[in-house]
């Protein structure tokens, strides 16, 4: 039984591994899976369900992450600058990148890796509110992931249980490198948001 979200990486178009989860984003807070299999659909005649298919998956998953950052989304969805400002639009195609999640077991030394080693990425909606007198309203930046199919793998998606700390091991065996930690732009007195990869465990 997997317990919360421990952490998270994308791929961008250049190859390049960020750890969208860590302080410098300010976290995860949701990873939404679904489609990971296909619906099951009987065949029925003569009274009977004669046969039980599964439909094709279509894995999809929607990362809410505290401040991904426009410039990071840019990247992931293929968006490109507006004319000399620093506002982007809509680019002609959407890139190939890649996006993983890793959450902790309860009770074993052992995390559950998901990943989408080949995907597509949208930013379909922005929900703004105003704050009041009591409460100050954060907005989240939600992007989706739509799986395509990877050869290395052969299928849409992989997950499994792994050494605790070793995703960023597991991740170099679909090609991705190491990840970078500290990409984010949020400072804070005790963060250090120069950029550095994550040294791989082995095992």
């Amino acid at each position: 039984m997997a317990e919360g979200i421990k952490t998270a990486y994308v791929r961008t178009p250049d190859g390049k591994v960020i750890e969208i989860g860590d302080h410098s984003h300010l976290g995860i807070t949701k990873a939404d899976f679904k489609g990971m299999t296909g619906n099951l659909s009987n065949i029925v005649a003569s009274n009977e369900i004669q046969y039980t298919y599964a439909e094709p998956a279509k894995p999809t998953l929607t990362l809410t992450a505290v401040r991904a950052g426009s410039k990071l989304i840019a990247a992931l969805t293929g968006k490109k600058k507006a004319g000399n400002s620093s506002l982007y639009v809509d680019g002609d195609t959407l890139p190939i990148v890649g996006v993983a999640v890793v959450t902790p077991n309860i009770g074993r030394d052992s995390d559950h890796l998901y990943v989408m080693p080949k995907c597509r990425a949208s930013v379909q909606s922005v929900s703004l509110s105003t704050n009041t007198d009591s409460k100050r309203t954060m907005v989240y930046d939600q992007i989706t992931f739509n799986a395509n199919y990877d050869d290395e793998i052969g299928g849409l998606m992989a997950d499994g249980d792994i050494e605790t700390g070793s995703a960023a091991t597991e991740l170099q065996a679909f090609g991705w490198s190491a990840p970078v930690q500290g990409d984010g732009d949020f400072k804070d007195d005790t963060s250090d948001s120069s950029t550095k990869p994550v040294a791989s465990s082995t095992h």
